[in-house]
């Protein structure tokens, strides 16, 4: 089997085939689009890798772009990386840094905040 890169201009994929015409045909199924919206070309680097095909870190490593779970913005390896099987720029990356930028401004600080400020005594 040869490995063929299948794309649009939006997005692409790597499909291992016998040859070009069933490659860009699985290829277009995969992108969820037809047969002339596709490109399809011969991808030789990823040949070692068949069966399994090339995983999400082995694409990032080769400068594949992939957009970030939450905010769509495109990331890079160098600007982001993935966790559960998602990507997430660099911002996103971290839960922490995430939640932080969301929490409420008016809310004081942790060693501040009392809950139970605001209960009146029976």
């Amino acid at each position: 089997m040869k490995s063929y890169y299948v794309g649009t201009d939006e997005s692409g994929c790597i499909v291992y085939a016998v040859s070009n015409a069933p490659a860009r045909r699985m290829g277009a199924n995969e992108l969820d689009s037809e047969w002339e919206c596709v490109e399809c070309r011969r991808a030789p680097e990823w040949d070692s890798l068949y069966p399994r095909g090339p995983t999400n870190s082995d694409l990032f490593s080769a400068g594949w772009r992939f957009e970030c779970a939450i905010c769509r913005y495109g990331t890079y390896w160098d600007d982001g990386g993935e966790r559960d099987g998602a990507f997430y720029c660099r911002e996103h990356l971290d839960p922490y840094v995430w939640l932080d930028r969301w929490r409420p401004a008016l809310r004081p600080s942790d060693a501040d905040w009392n809950p139970y400020k605001w209960l009146i005594p029976l």
